[in-house]
């Protein structure tokens, strides 16, 4: 008798071990780990996190204010979410910085010097070439 109490025990451990249903892997949770260990490594522990309009690329910043410099440098680092990885990064002195469209990022830089005659001038980083347009050669 005391051998079909074991033997039932051990089907039954055996049994429940086999059907435990496995932890699903959350892909969106990974990619998350993985952008915060890339992101960290360039612009340190506090960044913003801005999503463009597809959700697909997501850009990063942070201004940081070296003790020589006059004015703050914003540093930027786009993650490709598809891909898992950063497609660009940059830093600009006295800038400002948001997504134009969904591939596009403008950028607002403050000359160091300010003279009546000029104004900030916004151009257009294409975050798959880097390449600078100017505001008004790209129609929206």
């Amino acid at each position: 008798m005391l051998k079909i109490k074991y033997i039932s025990l051990f089907l039954f451990f055996i049994f429940n071990a086999a059907c435990h249903p496995k932890p699903k892997q959350n892909i969106s949770t990974d990619l998350n780990i993985a952008m915060k260990t890339a992101v960290q490594e360039i612009l340190g522990k506090k960044y913003k996190t801005i999503p463009n309009s597809s959700r697909e690329l997501v850009l990063c910043l942070t201004k940081n204010k070296i003790k020589s410099e006059v004015m703050h440098t914003l540093h930027v680092v786009v993650w490709d979410s598809v891909s898992g990885t950063i497609i660009f990064q940059k830093g600009y002195p006295g800038g400002k910085v948001r997504w134009y469209d969904r591939d596009h990022l403008e950028v607002v830089q403050i000359p160091g010097i300010v003279r009546n005659d000029e104004q900030p001038r916004p151009f257009l980083i294409d975050v798959h070439t880097g390449k600078k347009q100017q505001l008004n050669s790209l129609h929206k």
